[in-house]
């Protein structure tokens, strides 16, 4: 496959991200949703295409979701947990069971820990919006994340039956 066609297909799929984080911005419901769909997008450029250019998707709808988007918690939701995720999950597929499982759970906690202090440190989102019982709220970060993941696996096995060979033309 030539380069032009990667390069073209991944700045189609960064520009319908972008459409999916713009979409969560003017309706405040879709604020975790629109950047699990962008993930989606990562996800499928990493498994046709490889982490090199996974990683030029998730870095282009990064960049111009913070200068584009208008709810910052969305975008700081996409870099953080749902958009390198994907290529976390492309990247460590081939290891044995309890070590995916280790690495994916050490990064969402990582990543919630992260999320907690932007939100509270850049965003000003008060401390008591996210409760008194924050073991609670790590159970439900996780059980989310590993849902997540779940669906990004579903959603790549999809692509793979019904979108890929109209999109390749294998």
């Amino acid at each position: 496959m030539k380069n032009n066609f990667k390069v073209a297909l991944c700045g189609m799929i960064t520009a319908l991200s972008i459409v999916f984080m713009l979409i969560g911005s003017l309706f405040s419901v879709l604020v975790y949703c629109s950047p699990i769909l962008a993930g989606i997008c990562v996800a499928i450029v990493a498994e046709e295409f490889g982490a090199k250019y996974a990683v030029c998707v998730y870095c282009a709808v990064s960049v111009l979701a913070m200068v584009l988007v208008s709810d910052k918690e969305e975008v700081i939701v996409f870099l953080l947990l749902a958009g390198f995720y994907p290529i976390l999950k492309y990247k460590i597929k081939k290891q044995k069971i309890f070590i995916r499982i280790a690495i994916k759970a050490l990064y969402i906690n990582l990543m919630c820990s992260a999320y907690y202090f932007i939100a509270i440190t850049f965003l000003g989102i008060p401390k008591e919006s996210f409760g008194t019982n924050t073991v609670f709220i790590v159970a439900i970060a996780n059980f989310v994340m590993f849902t997540y993941d779940l669906a990004l696996s579903r959603s790549i096995e999809i692509y793979k039956l019904k979108i890929q060979n109209k999109l390749l033309k294998k």
